[in-house]
């Protein structure tokens, strides 16, 4: 009975170098070659050409208004708060 061949490593989808891990957008397995890492200042991710030309992982005006309107509603209840002890 044969076996199904079972490669020694994953590979590349598009040099066929080892591959060093999974696209975060479409899961493809990518080398170190064939990604770009982005991602915020904490957390970097792997993503592949194809994808980042697409505009994946690109850190953008989306991302930020919920951090801004999260220090908007601070700073606003922090100067209800101010008004509230002035008056009395």
């Amino acid at each position: 009975m044969l076996s199904p061949l079972r490669p020694d490593a994953d590979y590349c989808v598009y040099c066929h170098a080892p591959a060093a891990g999974p696209c975060a957008t479409c899961q493809a397995l990518v080398c170190a070659d064939c990604c770009e890492l982005t991602g915020g200042e904490v957390k970097k991710v792997a993503v592949c050409h194809s994808c980042f030309r697409q505009g994946a992982g690109r850190v953008g005006w989306a991302q930020w208004s919920g951090v801004l309107g999260t220090v908007a509603i601070v700073v606003a209840i922090a100067l209800a708060l101010l008004v509230l002890v002035a008056l009395l």
